[in-house]
């Protein structure tokens, strides 16, 4: 597992773009990847839309979204900043409902071989990762691809998420920790004795590269 600090944003995100062209492609001659929703993602969303070239290269999937009016979607980030983007996957909620909205998304990850070459995690307090939440049902879902969520900790209730097989099959792993309020998430996931349940930040540890960027000092 590779640590990269640092209390520049930008510099965080300018790393992860450089992991990205280092990447193996995947077998359809690009990069899929899975990227998070949530606020630690917009400073790599506006490092990443500089990148005309990079961006050719990328399926862009999101790792979870919410079932809600279209400005409180996480697709609403990566419209605004990657719309130009000629390979941006979104979840199509028109006229459906959750489970419609999850098996239509598998079928367009399915579309592109399936599984995820690199994924963009970013974590919350309590150490969630995509709608997976510590001692949550949502850990019991089985199969690849995209699962409805129900009874969320967090609003809204519903949403879609990638199960945790295809958080773990993944090839290679960013987990970000952006902020004060997730230094207690990421002392728990470098904790071996809190338990994957407690902290699902820790599906990852058995991918075949992890990488963790923070903005936080020494614990």
């Amino acid at each position: 597992m590779n640590i990269i600090r640092n209390k520049e944003l930008s510099y965080l995100a300018k790393e992860l773009i450089r992991l990205m062209h280092q990447h193996e492609l995947g077998s359809l001659g690009r990069l899929v990847i899975g990227l998070a929703g949530g606020s630690s993602i917009l400073p790599i969303l506006a490092t990443l839309e500089q990148e005309t070239a990079l961006l050719e290269r990328l399926d862009i999937f999101l790792v979870d979204e919410r079932i809600a009016d279209s400005t409180e979607r996480n697709a609403a980030a990566l419209i605004k900043y990657l719309a130009d983007c000629p390979h941006l996957n979104l979840p199509d909620h028109s006229g459906a409902d959750a489970k419609a909205i999850a098996e239509n998304y598998s079928k367009k990850l399915k579309a592109c071989g399936g599984r995820f070459q690199l994924l963009v995690l970013g974590v919350g307090e309590d150490g969630h990762i995509a709608s997976i939440f510590p001692q949550h049902p949502g850990f019991k879902i089985s199969g690849q691809g995209y699962a409805v969520i129900e009874n969320s900790p967090k609003p809204p209730q519903t949403r879609i998420s990638l199960t945790a097989e295809s958080i773990r099959n993944a090839d290679s792993h960013v987990l970000l920790f952006f902020g004060e309020n997730k230094r207690q998430a990421l002392e728990n996931f470098l904790n071996q004795e809190v338990s994957l349940e407690a902290c699902p930040a820790k599906l990852v540890l058995h991918g075949q590269s992890v990488t963790v960027l923070t903005d936080l000092g020494k614990l």
